[in-house]
């Protein structure tokens, strides 16, 4: 290389410019692309960001192009986790969050992907607890305190938990009622000790409240009473 080539050379490397001198599919993702510059392994991204970006052998791109590129192929990539994560059952953000978070992504990636999401219509933590609560009603009944932890732990806000809970949830003594009498043939032909422990376990482990449990319970015991006494 000539003095002058090699000065402008240092000139164009100085400016923060390379050249991508190769491109080729990845061995373990054909997906994505591996991105040479000035010779060397510099970044890799998806094709689709690929074509999009116009990229070609040749062409100069900035350290600061170069990482715009990356960030927004990073961005996309964490789209596609979510929409799978997603395509299972509805999520709340919390789990999105940390799903994300799990595989490395970055703060801001995260924070961008939840807001595109978000305006999306794809994540909404105030339908998630709607639907969580109706849910639990008609295929797995429990007490208030059950769906309270249940919508907490998945990251859901107190004031969401209680709007919902307010909005859709019937008399929780309704709600046991309903759940024993689902499991009275269960209980049938046990002793009055035994089913009055069996019935105060099952109450408390879905969620109802000692004093919901305690006058389901003695409703329940005076009904199977009668029925045994009636099959006498």
């Amino acid at each position: 290389m000539g003095l002058s080539a090699f000065v402008a050379y240092e000139l164009f490397r100085l400016k923060g410019l390379g050249r991508i001198t190769r491109i080729e599919p990845q061995k373990r993702n054909r997906a994505r692309r591996s991105i040479w510059l000035d010779g060397s392994y510099s970044f890799s991204l998806s094709q689709g960001a690929l074509l999009q970006a116009g990229l070609r052998v040749g062409d100069e791109v900035s350290d600061v192009e170069v990482e715009r590129l990356v960030s927004l192929d990073q961005r996309e990539k964490a789209r596609e986790i979510a929409f799978r994560y997603l395509s299972y059952r509805p999520r709340t953000v919390k789990e999105i969050a940390d799903k994300l978070k799990g595989k490395g992504m970055p703060a801001e990636t995260i924070a961008a992907v939840i807001e595109d999401l978000k305006g999306l219509k794809l994540l909404d933590d105030r339908a998630f607890a709607r639907s969580w609560i109706a849910e639990r009603l008609a295929h797995r009944p429990g007490g208030k305190r059950l769906l309270h932890r249940e919508l907490r732990q998945k990251g859901v806000d107190v004031e969401l938990i209680e709007e919902a809970i307010d909005e859709l949830y019937p008399q929780e003594l309704e709600v046991a009622r309903e759940l024993l009498r689902k499991r009275i043939a269960r209980f049938r032909g046990l002793e009055p000790q035994k089913l009055k422990t069996r019935v105060w376990g099952l109450l408390l482990r879905r969620g109802f409240s000692s004093q919901t449990a305690q006058e389901c319970m003695e409703e329940f015991l005076n009904i199977s009473e009668f029925l045994r006494n009636s099959e006498m």
